[in-house]
């Protein structure tokens, strides 16, 4: 179940794409609040699957190997979790 997004009260899901040394990493925030707990595991874990790359879950940011921020922009808005409006991107 996808939560009501007129909601003003929601913040933005803020990609955030840094890279330390060689390595880039994506990391996700606030996307909690657009995702049901039940389903936040399973997110994750099918947006792994589909890329291929290791991650991780901690305090409720989602970091992944990898610069993948076209991916999860269209991953979010195709599985209606959130609109163009709702995102927002940081980093390189």
């Amino acid at each position: 179940m996808n939560l009501d997004l007129t909601n003003q009260e929601l913040k933005k899901i803020t990609i955030h794409v840094t890279k330390d040394k060689n390595k880039v990493k994506t990391q996700i925030y606030n996307l909690e609040k657009y995702i049901l707990n039940d389903n936040y595991e399973k997110v994750f874990k099918d947006m792994k699957k589909k890329l291929g790359c290791g991650g991780a879950v901690q305090d409720n940011i989602i970091t992944l190997q990898g610069d993948h921020k076209e991916f999860i922009i269209n991953y979010l808005t195709t599985n209606k979790y959130a609109t163009q409006d709702n995102i927002e991107i940081k980093g390189i």
